[in-house]
């Protein structure tokens, strides 16, 4: 199950109501993407095209890619190349019927879904995944023009907690709404829909969210906004995560569930705390999966098959564009096996402008805030996959010489949801993907640790402080040359590269890189 960490601060430079324009847009979308990457060969590096097949014992794993990776699972998710389609229906309660809302709501819906800028503070959600994509995957579809009554009571599912009830909940309303939708649109033909023999299905609630109105946020409650890819993708959210300060409508907890519909994981720990910020933030809060921030990552971009890496093979300089609008990254690893799923070192050239524009102009709390300035991101990933036996029994990491049987499955092994930090270090051993703290010039990771351009410390809860570090690598700044001396692969393998920011441009960041 997947939840997120919901944001609720936005600059009133944002506050039109659709009501002014007195009219919906729908988003125009780009020209699509069909052009295959192609191997670009450098006498020092080259840049990937297609992904090779990746043998293992008696099969292969054919692509790379979430939607297939996890199918041996029983989770479903949506394709993340190509153009597909979601159902969107409204859910309504006998305490919070759709008769006491606004009469907006369903074109409020249909702005934050497929909905053009006219209406939206940030992008709706077809527009972001059009955007980040570069016009690779176009999210497209339907909203109900009317409520569908919950079979549950809100009283009822408002006393559930734990997530085996709350998917066992929102199974039952996802099989009674697309009964309902069947019976109500009998001549609407959702063949164009389904994934996995399922129609992915993103359902909007009509009830206050956990946390609404001053509450205690409980991450837990089945009134928050959450995903399931099993049995079939679907996600859940309220409707009143669509506004701030109930005006213009903001996409930004739809666009991070749809992005768990397609199979990317939260970036932020799930682990239990106190307090009001979490002691464990390996991304700095600094991610559209961390806390619904921006642009998606490059590891990210990778793993859903938007971007292929620049890989030197011997000491050599890279031109690294701006990833907004290239989705251009390098990655470093002494011996790495040719797919997303290894682990490595991962560099992006972060520009304040695209779809991290409004998230770094036009929030206050620079805890909540990115980067306003451009640099070099530095991530170190382990996406490493492990082979399973159901339920989720670890077998082994990939090991070609182990056959897998017909019932087993691939998944990535590590995840963000680290224990608390003892202390004010925490261990990363098993995390998934970490932001590397620049200034520390460490690879350990600090506990209320947030991203940002400053180094400042404030109160977070729990008798603790918050502590923003500068994470943007600038011009001179070099990686395990001096600094990062303590950076450590979980494998075991040796870092033999190292690099150095020797430009740093508007248009372009020139990296150096040095082989041992």
């Amino acid at each position: 199950m997947k939840k997120r960490l919901f944001i609720t601060t936005l600059c009133s430079v944002f506050l039109f109501s659709c009501s002014l324009f007195d009219q919906y847009s729908v988003y125009e979308y780009g020209e699509f993407n069909e052009t295959p990457f192609e191997r670009i060969e450098n006498a020092n590096f080259y840049r990937q095209g297609e992904i090779p097949s990746y043998s293992y014992g008696n099969g292969s794993i054919d692509d790379y890619i979430p939607s297939s990776i996890f199918s041996g699972s029983g989770m479903k998710m949506i394709p993340s190349i190509g153009k597909q389609k979601l159902l969107v229906i409204p859910v309504d309660f006998a305490e919070y019927p759709s008769s006491s809302l606004p009469s907006s709501s369903i074109k409020d819906i249909e702005s934050v879904f497929f909905g053009g800028a006219s209406c939206n503070q940030y992008e709706s959600v077809a527009s972001f995944f059009d955007k980040s994509s570069l016009g690779r995957f176009q999210l497209s579809g339907t909203v109900a023009k009317s409520w569908y009554r919950s079979p549950y009571s809100y009283a009822d599912l408002a006393s559930q907690t734990g997530s085996v009830a709350n998917k066992r909940s929102l199974t039952d309303i996802y099989n009674g709404a697309l009964t309902w939708f069947k019976a109500n649109n009998p001549d609407f033909d959702l063949s164009s829909y389904y994934v996995g023999g399922e129609v992915p299905m993103y359902l909007v609630y009509s009830a206050p969210y956990s946390g609404e109105n001053g509450g205690a946020s409980n991450r837990n409650s089945f009134f928050w906004a959450f995903t399931i890819n099993s049995p079939a993708p679907i996600s859940w959210s309220a409707l009143g995560m669509m506004h701030r300060d109930g005006i213009k409508v903001d996409a930004h907890t739809f666009i991070h569930e749809t992005s768990h519909l397609l199979g990317l994981d939260d970036y932020y720990s799930t682990s239990p705390y106190g307090g009001s910020v979490s002691p464990v933030s390996p991304l700095g809060r600094m991610d559209m999966m961390d806390c619904s921030l921006g642009d998606h990552n490059c590891f990210s971009k990778y793993m859903l098959g938007w971007s292929r890496p620049f890989v030197p093979t011997s000491s050599c300089s890279i031109t690294l564009h701006p990833s907004m609008g290239s989705n251009e990254f390098i990655l470093l690893s002494p011996s790495w096996n040719g797919t997303p799923y290894d682990e490595y070192i991962a560099i992006e050239y972060y520009t304040p402008n695209g779809l991290n524009f409004v998230d770094s102009a036009y929030r206050d709390d620079e805890s909540m805030r990115l980067f306003t300035e451009s640099g070099i991101k530095v991530y170190h990933v382990d996406a490493r996959l492990g082979l399973y036996e159901p339920p989720a029994r670890l077998v082994s990491y990939l090991d070609p010489s182990i056959n897998k049987s017909d019932t087993a499955f691939f998944n990535i092994i590590r995840n963000n949801s680290l224990p608390n930090p003892t202390g004010d270090k925490v261990d990363t051993s098993s995390c998934l993907i970490q932001l590397l703290d620049k200034s520390s010039g460490s690879a350990s990771l600090s506990s209320y640790y947030i991203a940002g351009e400053n180094i400042k410390d404030f109160p977070a809860g729990d008798g603790k402080n918050a502590h923003i570090r500068d994470a943007l690598f600038k011009k001179g700044d070099s990686f395990c040359i001096d600094t990062f001396t303590d950076f450590a692969f979980h494998s075991g393998l040796e870092m033999n590269i190292s690099f150095t920011v020797r430009d740093l441009l508007p248009g372009f960041a020139t990296i150096d890189i040095q082989f041992k």
